[in-house]
Order: structure tokens, then C-alpha cells, then sequence
């Protein structure tokens, strides 16, 4: 126009954006990202320019008790043959796993895993525990020394090496990527179906929270 042509190096290479007359701005080449999803599912949808929302197909087991943020991992099955996991039960390779045990799993063991680097863990009980939770935790009974019904014990076995999600808000345990199962069938046993008087009951809501009671 009317002001002399002036020539400018750009500093690096990009797209060159006209803002006004008087203002001219270089944006970078957009920069592409390999991301890994952890889950076999569908991108439905690009959200805030750096992830996407996916969609799969899921199985989810329902806890009665959950401590912990929503975590990813991936499954190892613990089995030492007894219905109490012991500290020597863990070992450096469980480091970022989520560990399955169909049993009983003690605080000293919970702080271990911690210490590890565990992601989280799913049992069949925990111990009532007097301090805030070391790690991110589901259980499908509640606390003191019980264990996970035998056909659930069965379908979370045939999981291994698989990635799942621990959402300890939900008390749910979510494996994606598959349809719904059919657990294997567990022999009826009425005595434990129906609440009857004098049977040993555990309390799972405030104020008496894991308290047992007849």
C-alpha cells in the first residue's frame, strides 16, 4: 500500500495468519499425537483438541465397599492357595497392575502394594481400616475374612493380562471390550440366601459401618 515492503525471517516454519493490517502471526504446524487407549473401542467423538471419547462394549461387577480415584490397569491374578494374602505374596513385578484376589487382604498388605507402585486392588475383603486408604480398592464382600462367590472367582481369573477400570465412586470394577457374561452357575445355597434370625450380619452403613451384629 502505501508503506514500503519490509521482508521478516520467520523464526520457524508454520502458517502465516493475517490478523490486520498491521499484524501478521505465524501458527506452528499442528503436532500429531500416538495415542494409546488401553481398551479395544470406537472414537466417537474429538473433545478439547487432545482426547477423544471412546465407546466399547463393558462387563461390570458391582462392590459393596470402594476407597480410591477412578484408576486403569492392567489385571494380575493373585492365588497363593490360602484365603489371606500375605506381604510376601507381592514382588516388584506388580508394578502397575491391578491385582485380583478372591480373599481376604490385610492393611500391612495394602500399604506394601502402595509402596510398589500397585494401581489398585479388587478382593473378595479387606480389613476395616482405622486410617484413610493407602490404594485404590474394591471389595465384593465387605471386611474381616470372606471371600468372593466361586463362579465370580472363576469369571475374574479367565481375565488375566486384560485392562480394566477400578471406579471406586461407583463401587464397580469395569472390563471393557466385553459383551455381557454369563458367570458361571454357583451351587444354591438357601441358608445364605435369606436373612434369618440370629445369623452374623455386617453393617455396611454409618454410623455403625463394618460392624458386625446379630
Amino acid at each position: 500500500g502505501f508503506i514500503k515492503s519490509v521482508k521478516v525471517r520467520a523464526p520457524f516454519s508454520g502458517l502465516v495468519q493475517l490478523k490486520s493490517s498491521s499484524l501478521i502471526t505465524i501458527q506452528t504446524p499442528p503436532e500429531k499425537f500416538n495415542l494409546i487407549s488401553g481398551i479395544e473401542a470406537r472414537v466417537v467423538k474429538v473433545l478439547d483438541k487432545l482426547s477423544v471419547l471412546l465407546e466399547t462394549d463393558a462387563v461390570v461387577v458391582s462392590g459393596v465397599w470402594a476407597c480410591g480415584v477412578e484408576c486403569v490397569g492392567e489385571i494380575k491374578i493373585l492365588d497363593n492357595g490360602s484365603e489371606v494374602l500375605k506381604t510376601k505374596d507381592l514382588s516388584a513385578d506388580d508394578l502397575g497392575k491391578i491385582l485380583i484376589y478372591s480373599g481376604y487382604v490385610p492393611e500391612p498388605v495394602l500399604q506394601k502394594a502402595r509402596t510398589i507402585g500397585v494401581v489398585g486392588v479388587v478382593c473378595g475383603s479387606v480389613e476395616l481400616l482405622e486410617h484413610s486408604c493407602p490404594i485404590n480398592v474394591l471389595a465384593t464382600e465387605g471386611f474381616g475374612p470372606a471371600t468372593m462367590p466361586g463362579n465370580l472367582s472363576i469369571f475374574l481369573s479367565s481375565l488375566s493380562v486384560r485392562t480394566v477400570v477400578i471406579s471406586p465412586e461407583r463401587k464397580n470394577l469395569i472390563i471393557p471390550g466385553l459383551k455381557e457374561e454369563r458367570f458361571p452357575e454357583e451351587e444354591s445355597n438357601p441358608s445364605v440366601l435369606e436373612i434369618t434370625p440370629r445369623m452374623k450380619v455386617q453393617i455396611l452403613v454409618w454410623p455403625y459401618f463394618g460392624q458386625e451384629a446379630e
